[in-house]
């Protein structure tokens, strides 16, 4: 049934086939193929989302692939996750919807747990502190990888705390670089242990909306795409933009790697990252496209060439980014509302293109 926007009818494919596969255009652009066909699904990984929430009865997750989260919002439970944005919902969709099961779309890595960590809803304040004890959080539960697609405009000690005692453990971190800044960048990307991510267009250049400044470290696709809808629980949306939905990619490229080495590190998966990139912009490093466009199928091709021994991989690539990043020290307030950063957030909906799976009724 069509929510809002035009209704997508889903074209005669295979009985497996995944509806909304023909509007992923991002999987022949990045060469997804490649990693699945090689077993990376993210398979034994786990991924903190640290955000709105998760619909976790949605027809296109795995319950089994479900951990159990928390809410640090004071609005419900605390272990209630329950989404009422979407934005999570979406993040998640992107990152671990079930592949070839007939419904939705497919997700880059299906195979991962996702730790759905609420720290965010429309009817509350959100802080800093609730973060930080979410990462904190996530560490404690074994997580590989964290997803944080938030932001805010200065720097705040007790944040900065806990992602560097989340890289301690060897957790990747991976954040998006906001939307509508083009002077000053956001944190939690701009920190020196976190992957700060910014969004592509349809066309492969940089988004109108992304951030261009030193946190950016690569790009991905950051228009265009369709996910997984909190609304019911065979609900998609279409257009769907922003650069916290870009990070997404990386996220889910770090719990690849992972898979295939439990060992590399957030600095060797960065190098490979770096090595993998197809440059744009300027030659080699810009603070427009950090390194350039991830590409899947090329990172895969450099991962496979370490055999899981990154003792000779080059880090030396890494200077640039590192030498192009300067942190203001003023601290200013650590505590933000979604509604007041909805331009780094894309938690609220500009577009809201809604679509429902048609079922086939008996009648």
């Amino acid at each position: 049934m069509l929510i809002l926007g035009m209704l997508l009818t889903p074209q005669p494919v295979r009985a497996a086939a995944d509806p909304y596969r023909d509007r992923q255009d991002w999987i022949d652009r990045l060469g997804a193929t490649v990693a699945w066909e090689a077993g990376l699904d993210g398979s034994g990984i786990i991924v903190a989302v640290i955000d709105s929430g998760l619909a976790a009865n949605h027809e296109d997750l795995a319950e089994d692939h479900l951990l159990p989260g928390r809410n640090y919002t004071g609005i419900g439970s605390a272990y209630s996750t329950t989404d009422r944005t979407g934005h999570g919902t979406f993040i998640c969709g992107l990152l671990a919807a079930q592949q070839h099961n007939g419904l939705g779309i497919l997700g880059l890595v299906d195979g991962v747990s996702l730790l759905p960590l609420k720290c965010f809803d429309p009817n509350t304040t959100s802080s800093v502190e609730m973060v930080a004890e979410a990462i904190a959080d996530a560490a404690e539960a074994g997580s590989d990888v964290i997803s944080m697609s938030f932001g805010l405009p200065d720097p705040a000690p007790v944040l900065e705390e806990a992602i560097a005692e989340a890289a301690a453990r060897g957790i990747i971190l991976v954040a998006a670089v906001g939307d509508g800044s083009k002077e000053k960048p956001v944190y939690p990307a701009l920190y020196d242990d976190v992957i700060g991510v910014g969004a592509l267009a349809a066309d492969g250049s940089a988004a109108v909306f992304s951030s261009a400044d030193a946190s950016v470290f690569v790009m991905a696709p950051g228009e265009g795409l369709v996910s997984l809808w909190h609304t019911a629980p065979d609900d998609y949306k279409a257009n769907g933009y922003g650069t916290s939905y870009a990070a997404a990619f990386v996220t889910a490229m770090a719990a690849m790697a992972r898979q295939y080495s439990p060992a590399i590190t957030a600095e060797q998966f960065k190098a490979l990252l770096a090595h993998s990139a197809t440059d744009l912009g300027e030659p080699g490093y810009d603070t427009t496209y950090g390194y350039g466009s991830v590409h899947v199928a090329a990172f895969v091709e450099q991962l496979q060439k370490t055999g899981g021994d990154f003792q000779h991989l080059d880090l030396s690539i890494l200077a640039a980014a590192e030498q192009a990043v300067s942190r203001p020290t003023d601290i200013k307030n650590n505590a933000w509302h979604l509604a007041a950063i909805a331009g780094c957030l894309a938690l609220v909906v500009v577009i809201r293109l809604l679509i429902r799976r048609r079922r086939n009724r008996r009648g």
